[in-house]
């Protein structure tokens, strides 16, 4: 039996109850991947060399996200993980295979940066987006998107998820009801 083909979702550790959930949402929706992200208390075993376990899985990662965020600009891990990455697809370039998919999602509507600027990105906070995002991942990994039900996928982030900052939900950008706009 193989091994599921493996996507490496870079970010800063400082976003990782989002990316947490944004793992669940990949999940849940392609069930023939699995996704590797360090914030995951069960990515990395106890007593693993985890710099070997980083490097492994972008070496055999099939595609890289990078959640784009405030902190993850100025995130050392993050930049070398995509610069990994990329030097990886430059390589492959080299040899006449195919590139491997690099996925900016933007978290908070902050822009891409660095070498990023060159990919088109999708934004975390539109739904709209991020079902564009969807879609496109599940094509690569030839999983049907007229069987996805995205309700269900976006119904684990809302505002039950605690993921609100003051009073504001990030993924409508509308304050709750009763509440006054500030």
């Amino acid at each position: 039996m193989s091994e599921k083909p493996v996507i490496f979702l870079s970010h800063s550790s400082k976003d990782s109850e989002r990316v947490n959930i944004l793992k669940q949402q990949i999940e849940t929706v392609l069930d023939n991947v699995r996704v590797f992200e360090t914030s995951d208390s069960e990515a990395i075993q106890i007593s693993n060399e985890w710099l070997k376990d980083i490097l492994f899985n972008l070496e055999t990662s099939h595609a890289l996200i990078v959640v784009v965020s405030s902190t993850s600009k100025i995130s050392t891990w993050v930049n070398f993980e995509i610069g990994y990455f990329w030097k990886r697809n430059e390589d492959r370039r080299g040899q006449g295979v195919k590139e491997l998919p690099i996925y900016p999602l933007c978290l908070n509507n902050e822009p891409a940066f660095g070498i990023l600027q060159t990919i088109q990105s999708k934004s975390l906070d539109k739904p709209k987006d991020f079902k564009s995002f969807l879609s496109t991942l599940c094509s690569y990994f030839n999983k049907d998107v007229d069987q996805i039900n995205f309700e269900d996928v976006f119904a684990l982030y809302k505002p039950e998820s605690s993921l609100i900052i003051g009073k504001h939900n990030l993924w409508d950008r509308k304050p709750p009801k009763n509440e006054p706009r500030s």
